[in-house]
């Protein structure tokens, strides 16, 4: 698949992840079940280097920075306007 290959390209971020990360990362995800357990990075140059990139954004409370992304200046108080 496309995606597996793209994955594959990616920095898989494990490091500095502790028995004790669940515990703490809980009360930001809700609970210690809910804890990410291993994430995928991707910079600037894996970013500019696709030829799509689809911006997924929910809720009306993120509505200000979608239009300044999208419509504002190249910033990097906005690093998504780099993309």
């Amino acid at each position: 698949m496309r995606v597996a290959k793209l994955v594959g390209n990616w920095n898989r971020m494990e490091r500095g992840r502790t028995p004790s990360t669940p515990v703490s990362r809980a009360v930001h995800w809700g609970s210690e079940g809910r804890v990410l357990r291993t994430a995928l990075t991707a910079g600037m140059p894996h970013l500019l280097g696709t030829r799509t990139i689809v911006l997924l954004v929910s809720g009306t409370h993120r509505r200000d920075i979608l239009d300044r992304t999208l419509n504002g200046p190249i910033t990097p108080d906005v690093p998504a306007s780099f993309l």
